[in-house]
């Protein structure tokens, strides 16, 4: 769909919530202007609304145990990865945490007002538009290759995913973090 035919239409948004627990920042998204917002109360219906209707914004509230809504990020990312996925959740393992950062383009917290949703959601659909011009799109694929995310970021990252590492440093390895080994 051209970046024309996309301006005409509602910018159709799904906000899932299993326990309807953001109701009310969710009607004062759906009250903006030229957006279209359904409301989903349980996560199996987001696919399926996806692949029968598509949509611009995917908003996930995640409980105590964030996996399910994680899961569900990552499976909307790998079958529509121009959708912006939204997380609103509370208190996040580390791993949990480092997980949501990979799939999903914004986290709120569960404390999150109306007003501060909206924003957060003119701001992506601006990003949005941005990576559709022509002129970004041809810069960037004319680069050739993307330069390679920074050694550190990727050992911090194995790290918090693994299920035996610590913050200790050894002075000999000072510039690497490893897990631990299996006790």
């Amino acid at each position: 769909m051209s970046t024309a035919s996309r301006a005409c239409l509602p910018c159709r948004i799904l906000f899932c919530d299993p326990r309807a627990s953001h109701r009310a920042i969710a009607y004062e998204a759906g009250a903006h202007e030229g957006w279209d917002l359904l409301n989903l109360d349980d996560e199996t219906q987001v696919l399926s609304q996806l692949r029968q209707f598509g949509c611009h914004v995917l908003i996930v509230v995640a409980q105590q145990q964030p996996y399910r809504a994680l899961e569900l990020l990552q499976r909307v990312m790998e079958e529509k990865p121009g959708v912006v996925r939204i997380l609103v959740s509370g208190y996040m393992t580390p791993a949990s945490s480092a997980r949501a950062l990979e799939v999903a383009h914004r986290i709120l917290p569960d404390t999150v007002n109306g007003a501060e949703l909206v924003a957060a959601i003119e701001y992506a659909l601006k990003i949005e538009a941005l990576v559709h011009k022509s002129a970004i799109r041809d810069y960037v694929s004319g680069l050739g290759r993307l330069p390679t995310l920074p050694t550190a970021y990727r050992a911090l990252n194995e790290a918090l995913n693994s299920d035996v590492s610590d913050a200790r440093i050894s002075p000999a390895s000072s510039n690497r973090i490893r897990p631990l080994p299996p006790s």
